[in-house]
């Protein structure tokens, strides 16, 4: 599972699942939102290493591409894809 919240509700999350028995050893923070709206490159980093860097876009669409699948064959489909089409807009500023 994975979850996206605001830095300063991130303790709230984890005192949630913990308090419901989920082992705090297995909730991980694995990023932060870059506040320069013109860099959308992500790192993924092993240590201080770089393993992966690329375009916002790509790596989202990686991801959501299985996620759009399902989405067409449970919602509307033309809602499914309006939505994967501003994943992959990097001019697309996102939810406002």
């Amino acid at each position: 599972m994975e979850a996206q919240v605001q830095r300063a509700d991130l303790g709230k999350l984890v005192s949630t699942f913990v308090g419901a028995g989920f082992p705090p050893t297995a909730i991980h923070d694995i990023g932060t939102a870059n506040l320069d709206q013109a860099d959308q490159t992500i790192p993924v980093m092993r240590g201080l290493s770089a393993i992966f860097a690329g375009c916002a876009s790509g790596a989202v669409a990686c991801a959501d591409g299985e996620v759009v699948s399902m989405q067409t064959l449970c919602d509307n489909p033309a809602a499914a894809k309006e939505e994967f089409d501003l994943v992959v807009d990097e001019t697309s500023s996102g939810l406002v």
